[in-house]
């Protein structure tokens, strides 16, 4: 939990534009993108494998731009999950996912 990220750690790495030092773990970007696409999944299935591939590409162009760790992004996908999983939980959410099921299925 919030660990230096690789720009703070190595002055190697080029952190291509000037950001402040924050905590890199778990990476929130990830987290998000993850979210998003789990809940697209949820309404349109047949994408989700695609839905699924582009948020890892996006965490990954985290590490690209010296931003994360590669370890930064499993935390994220975890973190990710577990709010999928509490969203699942959730009768309003249930409820929304319905509509949007079937709305789309018009």
């Amino acid at each position: 939990w919030n660990t230096n990220r690789p720009f703070v750690e190595d002055a190697r790495v080029d952190n291509f534009i000037k950001r402040k030092p924050s905590g890199a773990y778990p990476s929130g970007h990830t987290a998000c993108s993850r979210v998003i696409a789990e809940a697209l999944g949820q309404v349109l299935p047949e994408k989700r494998p695609a839905l699924r591939q582009r948020a890892a590409d996006y965490a990954w162009h985290r590490v690209i731009a010296g931003v994360h760790y590669p370890h930064d992004l499993k935390g994220g996908e975890q973190l990710a999950m577990l709010v999928v999983g509490a969203l699942q939980q959730n009768a309003a959410y249930s409820r929304d996912m319905a509509a949007a099921r079937a709305e789309i299925s018009q």
